[in-house]
């Protein structure tokens, strides 16, 4: 404001210098060009003559012109009419004082301060409200006073050309003086007038006015109106402030004195100094673990309920070096008049926060710390934003008094919070021991529970009904002082006893033991004994309770486990309890032979520690199936042992305790590894057998039927020859004597592939090894069988580059291998080629005969059986190619009889490759 106010002065002030009027109006009236006119006479007459509609005249045309566009840039009715202020009633000016008392006030004792000083001129001095109407005017012109009304109740908020400048500077809220040609005042009443509005926590209240003659109209009266509503407002605000802070402090002292919980104190102070004294409340509280949580956010605007959810719930990072976080550390307060656009981003945890403080609008702020007993409990942030208002060093006292009463009461609530949970828990403790002592004499007028008091003599002091029972003493006796510890304690049991009582001595109490104890008869029963002693420490209560049965009951199942232990041991089955998450909890004696371990060794184990890892997910697997099952199942599961695996067939039984849930696993396993080879031994006979039977069937279908075709041939073409007509036809009779020939040496060869079959089954073939020439055996095949490719349209070829390659080894048997191969490749070949290659593998001491085809292949699946006995790709009796599936089988034997191996490389549709290798010399077979 102070900036704004002097940024005016210095505006008008060289406004004034500019104008070549101005320079006559500071010192003497210059006399008049014409007749001794005054100036301020001829502008009068130019200006009267301008609004007339005539255009001005000579030197004064621009001055009139620019103060006509200024004034109606202004917003101000240039036509120089007379101002007329109206009145308003006694009433409503006496309501404006009451309501402006403090402003009038203050005004007041300034104004009659300028009005003394300027008694040497004539001046008017007044004060308005903001909407204009005069509450307070002094000074020693009553003629000013008198024609323009300066009297408290009229209304001076009209804005009209030069006659108003206290209306003007309320309306433009800014300083204004009249001083300019266009002033009606001045032109026609020789006066100058400066008006300045007056602020109040950003809103404008009323203004002053200083009235002077225009020939003492110096830039030092705006200057001096300036800082006079400079100083009424100052005097205002901390008068306003004051009384704010008294009401503030008295309200707070009030409401936090009703409040003992913190987080309500938070919430009080919060909403008590929104809107009263900022637009934004913010209350930061420090952690123990010195994290920074918010724990209050107040507000004036009710629009922004969003904006103060997302600030109360925003983290903040405690060492930004602005605001809370940074007052929480230093403990000192911070004030920001003006709040930069850097303090906004650097006062910011993160770029969320950022956003959140950019939409509050924060134009003054000031955060002070929440004291506490040396720390600082927190931190107290103020802003303004829409009231306008600047913090200054007023206003953070009073917050720092806030802060302080709040840190107080925070202390008082937490002080109180922790006296209120001690008295509690003092209750609570004396309900608790006010119950248990009924609780314990409930107990011992009962019975339920022997107990006896001593002293660390031995001597039983006290004792209820059922100890005395327990004992077979009377309460006389035990009045009498005989009855004791020492003579209730077998003797085996006395060191055990004083033990006991050195436990009572060093540590207060004893832990529960069991001893045997005598009774008055001398019969001997069990006890559980435990005590403690009592807070004076020379007498101490015990419990001792009758574990007679329980005894007898362990002792017999002690002798029944033994027994079912040494019944387990001497098992040929391996028997073991394991726990439901898979941990084993008895093993017999078997068990241990198996795995070479002791029961301290398995004891608490899981199955992962004692098995492979898919053995033991496989016996896992198994123990789930029986839990879910809630019955027993067996399963047979296979166990890595030494000598290999073993099979067991395990009987697996879940148990339940007394409430139906399981809570162990029993398993009897049985180790059927030799039934499971002989079952499989079973089984593989079975399949020979079976697989025997089926080729008996098929050998005797196939022989059947490969008998039939030449027999049946043979047959009739005998019963041809014996016609009478055939007899005279001796061409006829040749041919038909040729089929008979060739379907007898089709029969022969049978019944010789089947004798070579049964010789080497039997091993009885033999071998006749000889030089023979590879070359000469294989191309003489070749060209015998040529024409029955050929007959196909077959191209039959032999190819040899290496020369005869003579081998050692059987020429009929290799005459038989390569037929049976040229024939077979012939046989599937329906167009193509059938080609053998002859060669030599020297480096492998070989020779080796490849049979290739582009016949119809072989498919993957009948590769394995091809060599087998009878084996047909298409057994069937309607198959396109006929042959008893001999061949290929006498190829494989012969082949290995002569040390040789075959091999066979074939795609089905795309033909067959036969690879024969022979050696050099023939080896005979290990």
């Amino acid at each position: 404001m102070d900036r704004d106010r002097e940024g005016i002065r210095t505006s008008k002030t060289q406004s004034k210098l500019k104008n070549p009027i101005e320079k006559n109006r500071i010192g003497k009236r210059s006399p008049s060009k014409k007749g001794g006119e005054a100036p301020f006479e001829s502008i009068h007459l130019q200006w009267k003559r301008f609004l007339q509609g005539l255009p001005p005249e000579g030197p004064l045309r621009n001055v009139i012109l620019e103060s006509w566009r200024r004034s109606r840039a202004d917003g101000i009715d240039p036509a120089p009419s007379q101002l007329s202020p109206r009145r308003i009633t006694e009433d409503d000016l006496q309501a404006r004082l009451d309501t402006n008392r403090e402003l009038v006030d203050i005004a007041a004792l300034h104004l009659d301060w300028i009005s003394s000083s300027l008694a040497q001129i004539l001046h008017a001095v007044f004060l308005v409200d903001r909407d204009g109407i005069v509450l307070y005017a002094t000074g020693n012109d009553s003629r000013m006073r008198e024609s323009f009304h300066v009297e408290p109740g009229y209304d001076w908020s009209e804005r009209k050309m030069g006659t108003n400048a206290v209306g003007t500077a309320l309306a433009g809220n800014q300083a204004i003086a009249v001083s300019g040609p266009e002033h009606f005042i001045q032109l026609f009443h020789h006066y100058a007038c400066t008006g300045v509005p007056i602020h109040a926590n950003g809103q404008v209240v009323g203004a002053i006015g200083i009235g002077t003659p225009v020939a003492d109209g110096h830039p030092e009266r705006m200057i001096l109106t300036s800082h006079t509503a400079y100083v009424i407002e100052q005097e205002l605000m901390h008068r306003q402030t004051a009384s704010q802070a008294e009401s503030i402090k008295a309200e707070a002292m009030m409401l936090l004195s009703n409040s003992l919980d913190y987080k309500t104190i938070l919430s009080i102070i919060a909403r008590l100094v929104v809107p009263r004294l900022a637009d934004w409340c913010i209350i930061d509280m420090v952690e123990e673990n010195q994290l920074i949580v918010r724990c209050a956010v107040a507000h004036a605007d009710p629009s922004k309920s969003t904006l103060a959810h997302d600030l109360r719930h925003q983290s903040l990072n405690p060492d930004v070096p602005y605001g809370a976080p940074r007052v929480t550390r230093t403990g000192r307060s911070e004030l920001y008049p003006e709040i930069s656009d850097l303090a906004k981003k650097e006062g910011a945890s993160d770029e969320r926060h950022f956003r959140l403080i950019q939409q509050m609008n924060a134009i003054s702020g000031m955060v002070v710390p929440i004291p506490g007993r040396g720390r600082v409990m927190g931190a107290i942030t103020f802003i303004s934003a829409e009231s306008g208002r600047r913090y200054n060093r007023v206003d953070l006292a009073l917050a720092e008094d806030l802060a302080r009463r709040a840190g107080l009461a925070i202390e008082n609530a937490q002080l109180y919070r922790a006296a209120q949970e001690e008295i509690a828990e003092r209750k609570r403790t004396q309900e608790a021991l006010r119950r248990s002592e009924e609780r314990f004499r409930q107990v011992s007028e009962s019975g339920i529970v022997s107990l006896a008091f001593f002293d660390l003599t031995g001597r039983i002091t006290d004792a209820n009904d059922a100890f005395l029972k327990m004992i077979d003493f009377t309460r006389e006796e035990l009045l009498e002082g005989k009855v004791r510890w020492d003579q209730l304690t077998p003797p085996e049991w006395m060191e055990r006893t004083r033990q006991a009582v050195q436990e009572f001595k060093t540590r207060g109490r004893c832990t529960p033991y069991e001893k045997e104890y005598f009774r008055k008869d001398g019969t001997r029963f069990w006890g559980l004994f435990g005590g403690a002693m009592l807070e004076s420490g020379a007498e101490g209560v015990a419990f001792v309770v009758d574990i007679t049965e329980r005894k007898r009951a362990e002792a017999a199942l002690r002798n029944s486990r033994e027994q079912l232990q040494a019944i387990l041991d001497n098992t040929t089955a391996v028997v073991y309890l394991m726990s439901i998450d898979h941990r084993f909890m008895m093993v017999n004696r078997q068990f241990e032979r198996l795995f070479d371990l002791k029961k301290a060794e398995v004891d608490g184990k899981s199955i992962d520690d004692l098995f492979p890892k898919e053995v033991a997910d496989a016996f896992r697997a198994n123990n789930e199936n029986v839990l879910e099952a809630e019955h027993a199942l067996e399963f047979e599961e296979e166990v890595p042992l030494v000598d290999g695996v073993h099979v067991y067939l395990s009987m697996k039984v879940p148990l339940f305790d007394q409430t139906g849930k399981p809570y162990a696993i029993c398993g009897i396993s049985s180790d059927i590894t030799d039934r499971k080879r002989m079952e499989e031994t079973l089984r593989q006979k079975t399949r020979e057998a079976e697989e025997a039977s089926r080729a008996k069937s098929q050998f005797v279908s196939i022989i059947s039927h490969e008998l039939r075709t030449p027999l049946n041939a043979i047959i009739g073409y005998s019963g041809l020859l014996k016609r009478p007509e055939f007899t005279e036809r001796p061409g006829k009779r040749s041919e038909m004597n040729d089929r008979i020939y060739y379907n007898a040496h089709i029969l022969l060869e049978l019944i010789n592939n089947l004798l070579n079959l049964n010789r080497m089954e039997a091993g009885q073939m033999p071998v006749e090894a000889e030089t023979v020439f590879l070359a000469d055996v294989v191309g003489g095949i070749v060209e015998n069988l040529r024409p029955m490719g050929e007959e196909k349209g077959l191209k039959v070829a032999f190819i040899n580059e290496d020369g005869p390659l003579p081998i050692h080894s059987d020429s009929k048997k290799i005459e038989q291998i390569v037929t049976n191969l040229i024939s077979n490749a012939i046989k599937f070949t329906d167009h193509g080629a059938v080609t053998v290659r002859l060669s030599d593998r020297s480096a492998e001491q070989r020779a080796v005969i490849e049979v290739s085809d582009t016949g119809i292949g072989i498919g993957e699946g009948d590769l394995p059986r091809l060599f087998e006995p009878f084996y047909q790709a298409d057994p069937s009796d309607t198959r396109s190619y006929e042959g008893t599936g001999l061949g290929l089988s006498i190829v494989k034997k012969f082949t290995e009889l002569l040390g040789g191996t075959v091999r066979v490389a074939s795609t089905l549709g795309a033909g067959a490759t036969f690879t024969l290798s022979l050696p050099y010399e023939r080896k005979p077979p290990s």
